[in-house]
């Protein structure tokens, strides 16, 4: 379920990630060549890492998050993104 209530699906989804994209794009708070198709497997990372067994799971978490986020930000003379077709 999505916070309004209406069930989530696929489109629904990518909807949230465009808008979500669009707006860090329009405050310049997002580095250039990141896309929404980029947003679902972040996210996908950050569960990944939440889900892992030991005593202070929700650190590590946080502390991966930190390191996503401050790599998503605009910044100055940052190294441009490989394509998003490209391997290894």
């Amino acid at each position: 379920m999505i916070a309004d209530g209406s069930p989530r699906t696929p489109t629904s989804g990518r909807l949230t990630r465009e808008a979500l994209v669009a707006r860090a794009r329009a405050q310049g708070a997002l580095r250039d060549g990141v896309t929404e198709t980029d947003v679902a497997p972040i996210a996908a990372m950050i569960d990944a890492v939440m889900a892992l067994p030991g005593e202070r799971p929700s650190d590590l978490w946080r502390r991966h998050l930190a390191i996503i986020l401050d790599g998503l930000r605009a910044q100055p003379r940052q190294t441009p993104l490989p394509s998003p077709g490209s391997v290894g």
